[in-house]
């Protein structure tokens, strides 16, 4: 009974192994709506940042930034300025998302 227990355990390890082992190699094919790298000084015309929900004392800067650490400077994100504060912004997508798809 015991050495059945144990090569029950053993197949389903095994089948289960094999399965994720399959899931792994299917090539994923993922559309992408919204690409964005930071690596400009435009990226403030393709973002908009909110501003109109809260006070501009309660609103925190964006800053522009590679951060404490980078491997390359010109790599760059966004990053919030102050801790304690507001943070908005939004980007138009090219082409209008259904979540429902």
């Amino acid at each position: 009974s015991h050495t059945l227990t144990t090569t029950t355990i053993s197949i389903s390890t095994m089948k289960f192994s094999m399965i994720t082992t399959a899931a792994l190699l299917v090539p994923a094919a993922a559309e992408v709506f919204l690409k964005e790298q930071f690596n400009d000084e435009a990226w403030t015309d393709r973002w908009t940042i909110s501003s109109d929900w809260k006070s501009e004392s309660d609103l925190g800067e964006w800053k522009h930034t590679t951060g404490e650490y980078y491997a390359d400077a010109s790599d760059k994100g966004i990053q919030t300025g102050t801790d304690a504060k507001f943070y908005g912004i939004s980007a138009k997508l090219d082409k209008p998302y259904n979540s429902s798809d």
